[in-house]
């Protein structure tokens, strides 16, 4: 399938927002969509766990949507999830202004970074606090 399993990732628009997308593949015995490859979206305070699942991974590398998710508004994210980061196409989104980032783990406490100003970092807030930075 794609290299880009069980991966969150942040895209930052040319206005200075962000969006925060984890893909990741369901083990074999899950209740839900075993074995499939889920895309979910950063919809809370936490990181590790406030997801929205919005769709599957296609072997195609595109995002199916749920019926439950067919609107304007996860159209448009995935759309912009399968061109930016699955299908490889960063030059026709990064001419709009719009950057991808991998997240990263805090360099301090180990904990998952999914802001564009701590990716850079390699820290998060609390720990940059903490540390005097």
């Amino acid at each position: 399938m794609s290299e880009h399993h069980n991966h969150t990732y942040t895209i930052q628009s040319p206005k200075g927002g962000h969006r925060t997308f984890r893909v990741r593949t369901q083990p074999a015995d899950a209740d839900f969509a075993a074995g499939k490859t889920v895309v979910e979206l950063l919809t809370g305070a936490d990181n590790t766990s406030s997801y929205t699942s919005f769709g599957f991974l296609r072997d195609d590398k595109r995002v199916q949507l749920f019926r439950t998710k067919q609107n304007e508004h996860f159209l448009t994210l995935s759309k912009m999830l399968s061109q930016f980061i699955l299908l490889g196409d960063e030059c026709q989104l990064a001419r709009m202004g719009y950057t991808c980032m991998t997240s990263k783990l805090c360099r301090r406490c180990g904990r998952k970074l999914t802001t564009p100003e701590s990716i850079t970092a390699g820290i998060g807030p609390e720990c940059a606090a903490k540390a005097g930075l």
